[in-house]
């Protein structure tokens, strides 16, 4: 079997998909499956200098290159690909891809956020692409709830294949005083961790916020990049916790700046999985966080959990513009000053979030389920989806 994985491009910022991409190709080639990594843009990056797999750098430049459209027609023919799998919904490619005996599998990697439209054209184009593919794969019952109510999947050809990270990577860390003396961060204070892409909706606004509510020894490391960057920078100066308020931008290796933190703070309005915060648990770094709209806590598969980590409820979940209540910070802050002064009492709920991940949502879970579904669409008499 011959599989191939379709990204946009070999960089850490460039969403959660090479992430879910980096954790099927590690899990597929420990099970001895063949796999190929295929990148829409770009160049190598920090998951081509990781994997021992095949890499393809089908070097688009952007969906109107029609040049690249017949040479990567091309190199997917000469590949002879049993399944392509979009870990990212790549349109042109999937269009450019038409006709040829191959089966297509398509991640769904959440729904759209609750109050944000969708044009009528994205309609269209979200639901020909999903159709157009043999199977679908969504990262929560929630988005395949979705899908189906806006007709882009039909029950029978969705399926839910929760997240997962490598969990191994995350059971040896550096030292903290190591870590935080090469990322340039202070030893002597409390360091509140924010993980993520710097864009409104992961709520870095709220974690600049609630440092306002912390003691002065509490500082914040923001580890990411992204539109917003600038927006926060100029917010911390406002606030006044522009010398607390450290921005450590992209890590190939996420786990140096976990090994560096005292806890990890989530805060995003809408999430679909979390993966950072699979990862924190796995790092055993105990999070806190407000709890926003998202399926990372739905009842059938949760990542989140009482018993594994410590959120306060939004005010208004379903409304992610409207600003948090002063309320929240307070009752949140409350919780981080209790857990630096009781750090001992927290330690249950550690070992609880850790062996949730390495039982729930470990790479090799997740490639076994990934796996099935392989052997569904490669079934002997199956057409091949029509385009």
């Amino acid at each position: 079997m011959h599989i191939g994985l379709i990204m946009y491009r070999d960089d850490a910022g460039s969403g959660g998909g090479i992430r879910v991409g980096e954790a099927l190709a590690f899990g597929l080639t420990r099970m001895g499956i063949r796999v190929t990594l295929l990148f829409a843009y770009g160049g190598p990056g920090p998951l081509s200098r990781s994997v021992s797999t095949p890499v393809i750098y089908l070097q688009a430049n952007g969906s109107r290159d029609f040049l690249a459209w017949n040479r990567s027609r091309e190199t997917v023919r000469e590949a002879k690909f049993d399944v392509l799998h979009f870990i990212d919904a790549v349109l042109w490619l999937t269009v450019a891809t038409i006709g040829l005996p191959i089966r297509k599998v398509v991640h769904i990697h959440g729904r759209p956020i609750l109050g944000e439209k969708i044009s009528l054209f994205g309609h269209f184009i979200g639901r020909w692409l999903r159709l157009s593919c043999d199977h679908q794969i969504a990262i929560s019952r929630g988005a395949k709830d979705w899908s189906i109510r806006l007709g882009w999947a039909s029950p029978e050809n969705i399926s839910v294949v929760y997240n997962a990270i490598d969990t191994a990577r995350f059971l040896e860390l550096p030292r903290r005083l190591d870590a935080r003396y090469m990322l340039g961060l202070p030893n002597d204070k409390m360091l509140l961790g924010f993980v993520g892409r710097l864009v409104w909706w992961k709520g870095g606004k709220d974690f600049l916020k609630l440092l306002t509510f912390l003691p002065s020894h509490w500082h914040g490391v923001v580890v990411g990049s992204g539109p917003d960057e600038g927006k926060l920078s100029r917010l911390a100066v406002e606030m006044g916790i522009q010398q607390r308020l450290h921005f450590i931008g992209l890590l190939e290796d996420v786990r140096s700046g976990l090994a560096a933190l005292d806890a990890f703070g989530f805060f995003s309005h809408y999430e679909p999985f979390g993966l950072v915060i699979a990862e924190a648990m796995a790092a055993r770094v105990p999070v806190f966080g407000m709890l926003g709209d998202g399926e990372y806590y739905e009842s059938d598969y949760p990542l989140v959990t009482e018993q594994n980590s410590t959120f306060v409820p939004r005010a208004k979940p379903l409304a992610p513009r409207v600003p948090e209540e002063q309320a929240s910070f307070v009752c949140l802050a409350e919780r981080l000053c209790d857990y630096e002064e009781n750090a001992v009492e927290y330690d249950a709920k550690i070992n609880t979030a850790q062996k949730w991940v390495i039982e729930r949502f470990d790479t090799e879970v997740f490639t076994e389920q990934v796996m099935k579904i392989y052997a569904h669409v490669l079934e002997p008499g199956r057409r091949v989806a029509s385009s």
